[in-house]
């Protein structure tokens, strides 16, 4: 519950203004940490085997769409990316729509994703689910049921996480 707190009300901060845009810039770049390289190589790779002219995630905890950010960056064209992410702070949501009005994102959290039904994804299967430091904040039975659903869903699942709640 102290996770879920913390990012769904930011620990009951009022932010405004600058604060939430420092915050929301910062998630925009955050795939460019030297930690997650490993994530990005695999996702660019994934992006780059594609059989047909679109490539899809589905990413859980996907803050403000860093991913499409990195996308957009490393010089792949967004309009090719059919992206549902699922983050549960109102601020990414929005951030993530202003940026990638195409996107899909619905606020949310693991409970969320796990109750939702088909149709309400806008694939019935994706090329690959992303949870990048997401499931290590979740109790393990969730991040279970989150893992077998995104598995039932999915050709692929990319994690990248810190597992403390083993």
């Amino acid at each position: 519950q102290f996770m879920k707190l913390f990012w769904k009300e930011r620990l009951g901060q009022k932010l405004q203004g600058a604060e939430i845009e420092g915050l929301l810039a910062g998630y925009r770049a955050s795939y460019l940490k030297p930690a997650l390289k490993p994530l990005r190589d695999v996702i660019l790779e994934l992006a780059k085997r594609r059989r047909d002219d679109k490539f899809s995630i589905l990413e859980l905890g996907c803050a403000n769409a860093s991913m499409l950010h990195f996308l957009k960056d490393a010089g792949v064209d967004t309009g090719t990316v059919d992206f549902h992410g699922i983050d549960m702070w109102e601020e990414y949501v929005l951030d993530a729509g202003r940026h990638f009005p195409d996107a899909v994102i619905t606020q949310g959290d693991v409970e969320t994703f796990i109750e939702m039904p088909e149709s309400a994804f806008s694939l019935p299967r994706y090329d690959v689910f992303v949870a990048s430091l997401t499931l290590c904040m979740i109790e393990p039975g969730r991040a279970e049921r989150a893992l077998a659903k995104a598995a039932s869903m999915a050709k692929a699942i990319v994690l990248q996480e810190t597992f403390l709640n083993l």
